[in-house]
């Protein structure tokens, strides 16, 4: 069967040939070929190179389109880039108030306890100023019972010596008495301010019972056995282990003339 088809194929091509000799042998047929195939040439020719024109105008508006494309990705990133840093703004804004409220808060909290911290050291400083005045207070109530008990106000505020000073309110005198400490012992002191005391004590117990010739016992047990005192007190004597004023300079009344009578006639009866 493949044979005919073979056979039919091979006449077909012999026909073409002899069409094509035919054709050939005239000369206007072959200008006319020729021709046709020149201008299938430049045909040829003129559409390679406007599709070569066309294929290159195609890429350049490709690139332009690639171009335009990119344009509008940047464009969108720089319109969402613009958003995020907007958003970005507010929120460093926002960030910034805070700090700042913070900082006042901070401010005010430290304004806050330094005021407090001055408060307490006020109150500290009056409690300190209260003290002191009770202190002072206590001293001169003190200082006011020596006075007023021994006639002797110590001097409180030097502290290398023992030292005060004796008042004599009748008299509106006031007599330094001093003891050096490291010229002295303790025993020699305390008998000296004790000695002092005595005498200060004696001598307000003569003046308050001039009329009575009586001497407090609390002074008389003082001071009993005590024989240097009448050395040095001239208006005091020790007689049977007491002490009594003397009378001679400081209790007894001055005699008059009317009473020296009168005592004589009640002898007399």
């Amino acid at each position: 069967m493949a044979e005919p088809s073979r056979n039919m194929e091979v006449e077909k091509l012999i026909s073409y040939t002899d069409d094509l000799v035919k054709v050939l042998v005239e000369p206007r047929d072959l200008n006319n070929l020729s021709y046709s195939l020149q201008q299938n040439l430049s045909l040829s020719s003129s559409s390679h190179s406007h599709l070569h024109h066309v294929r290159s105008s195609l890429q350049d508006y490709e690139k332009k389109i690639d171009a335009c494309k990119q344009k509008i990705e940047e464009a969108r990133s720089e319109t969402a880039a613009d958003a995020e840093l907007d958003l970005l703004q507010r929120e460093l804004e926002e960030e910034l108030e805070k700090e700042r409220l913070l900082k006042e808060d901070t401010a005010i909290g430290e304004e806050f306890n330094d005021l407090e911290q001055q408060w307490i050291s006020v109150q500290e400083q009056k409690k300190t100023l209260q003290k002191i005045e009770k202190t002072k207070l206590r001293t001169q109530m003190i200082l006011s019972m020596y006075a007023s008990v021994t006639n002797i106000v110590p001097n409180l505020g030097e502290q290398s010596k023992i030292s005060g000073y004796i008042v004599e309110k009748d008299k509106d005198a006031v007599e330094k008495f001093e003891y050096d400490t490291s010229k002295m012992t303790v025993f020699d002191i305390c008998n000296g301010v004790w000695k002092t005391i005595i005498l200060g004590l004696i001598g307000k117990a003569a003046r308050d019972h001039k009329k009575t010739r009586i001497v407090p016992r609390h002074i008389q047990l003082v001071v009993r056995n005590d024989e240097e005192l009448s050395k040095l007190r001239g208006d005091v004597v020790i007689t049977n282990g007491g002490v009594m004023p003397n009378i001679h300079n400081l209790l007894l009344p001055k005699k008059v003339g009317g009473s020296s009578k009168g005592a004589s006639a009640d002898d007399d009866s």
